[in-house]
């Protein structure tokens, strides 16, 4: 769960391009970043407190590897 700022890290190519897609469950684009990668490892914070409570789909695609999480965004 997150308060907003969420921060991730995934391993990545050097100078690969990616991309981070963040969806509601009902498929809506809520975020996309793309960046490109400057290390082994690619680290970036994302600025989520603009959005509602709820769970999420972060979608994170670089160098023909995708990966698919879920986040729980929390307000007090």
């Amino acid at each position: 769960p997150s308060s907003g700022i969420v921060r991730l890290a995934a391993p990545a190519l050097a100078d690969a391009q990616v991309e981070v897609l963040v969806t509601d469950f009902s498929g809506k684009r809520v975020l996309f970043l793309q960046e490109i990668a400057n290390g082994e490892e690619y680290a970036s914070e994302l600025d989520m407190t603009n959005l509602p409570a709820g769970m999420y789909i972060v979608h994170f695609r670089t160098g023909g590897v995708s990966m698919v999480s879920k986040l729980s965004i929390l307000r007090n």
